[in-house]
């Protein structure tokens, strides 16, 4: 009663069966070599803010200025965990430019302890 036809798959079909496998081996390939390259990566935060005087209402004058910057694991006291410069026990300063009150550092950058030793848990 019914005749089964051999159908062959078209020229066109078969492109883009061809197309969605190469697609997809580019998604995992991308995927896997991002993970390497992020993994390589050294850490570093990059902190901004604005310095004013006691008032908080102008901006100190433009300038260089030495900062002490420490991660504590409590907003009150608390266990130094990182400094840029020096030890948690004697840390010492980076200069830093200030324009209209403005700053921005990186830290982690070349000079700096590196922040290798801090997890993503530590920096809540």
């Amino acid at each position: 009663m019914f005749k089964k036809q051999n159908k062959q798959k078209s020229p066109k079909t078969k492109i883009t069966y061809l197309l969605g496998i190469f697609v997809l081996f580019s998604i995992i390939n991308f995927t896997l070599s991002t993970n390497n390259s992020i993994a390589a990566l050294d850490p570093e935060i990059t902190y901004h803010g604005k310095l004013t005087d006691a008032t908080l209402d102008t901006a100190v004058p433009n300038g260089t200025y030495n900062f002490t910057i420490s991660i504590y694991d409590t907003d009150i006291g608390g266990n130094c965990l990182w400094t840029a410069r020096g030890t948690c026990s004697t840390p010492t300063s980076k200069s830093i430019t200030i324009t209209n009150g403005i700053f921005n550092t990186t830290l982690g950058e070349a000079g700096d302890n590196t922040l290798s030793s801090l997890s993503h848990n530590t920096l809540r």
